[in-house]
């Protein structure tokens, strides 16, 4: 498997090295972060089964707290990968520990407007998702290669195996500029086109 570059992202690359072995991982292991409750709709069990079909390097880092930790902790350990999986709790960190990963999932059953994945594009972070509605909504244009069809843990696996082969080829300023249409000046500015044209309707009546 032919080494990848780690992308460009917005903190120094010594303060991902430290996150990273902070976190228990080396500079040679790939690691796919999930940030979200640990819920049945969240679907963590199904990356969680993704581990066993990919290489050993390929590590899952989950920051949330949940009912479902326990059980995902015993299917880790049936599965024979729970030294490949870390459940960091909550945290407050969240921008640092996104600049240690390479790459961010959500494999959602159903989203609305998933706020942890415009956070992930805004450091630049590659991210990979399901085809929940809200999960492409985010994504728009950019998402027709990084989103999975449908929450199996095999096509999960097999479209992280993907990347973790051939790269991300999304550069990581396309992924912040996406992030950036939902932030406030963009609310702000789409807020004012609807008010303008609530006027104007008014004033034509």
């Amino acid at each position: 498997m032919k080494p990848l570059p780690r992308p460009a992202r917005s903190t120094s690359g010594r303060c991902s090295m430290l996150t990273r072995a902070e976190l228990g991982y080396s500079m040679d292991d790939y690691i796919v972060l999930a940030i979200s409750d640990l819920n049945a709709n969240k679907n963590h069990k199904a990356l969680i089964e993704a581990l066993p079909c990919l290489p050993d390097r390929v590590k899952v880092c989950i920051a949330g707290e949940g009912p479902l930790r326990q059980e995902l902790s015993e299917l880790a350990v049936r599965l024979g990968v729970f030294d490949r999986v870390v459940f960091l709790g909550f945290r407050k960190d969240i921008a640092a520990i996104l600049n240690a990963c390479d790459l961010f999932c959500l494999p959602s059953k159903r989203e609305g407007l998933p706020v942890s994945l415009i956070e992930a594009l805004a450091t630049g972070s590659p991210a990979l998702t399901s085809d929940a509605r809200g999960c492409s909504d985010v994504l728009g244009d950019l998402g027709h290669r990084f989103v999975v069809r449908g929450s199996d843990s095999r096509s999960l696996a097999k479209q992280i195996m993907s990347i973790v082969s051939d790269g991300y080829p999304v550069d990581s300023a396309s992924l912040r500029q996406r992030a950036a249409a939902f932030g406030l000046d963009s609310a702000i500015a789409a807020t004012a086109k609807v008010y303008e044209r609530i006027f104007c309707i008014r004033e034509a009546a």
